[in-house]
């Protein structure tokens, strides 16, 4: 949605919206996006444990090496 279009339903104006955006945006980038989303957001072993097949997995563990 634009800008003019959201003022015009909260009835604020466009200059409101952009700072309100802005500090959504910001908030987002520092708690939410690290936590579920960033690198960070993962562990090695959750990545094993719900990305990979257990077949790939015994092949780590025996230093098998990939399929």
């Amino acid at each position: 949605m634009s800008n003019r279009l959201l003022s015009t339903i909260f009835g604020i104006t466009k200059s409101s919206i952009r700072r309100a955006v802005s500090t959504v945006r910001h908030a987002f980038m520092r708690g939410f996006v690290p936590l579920y989303l960033g690198i960070d957001s993962v562990t090695r072993e959750s990545l094993i444990n719900e990305h990979t097949k257990p077949f790939s997995v015994a092949n780590e563990t025996l230093n098998m090496g990939p399929e």
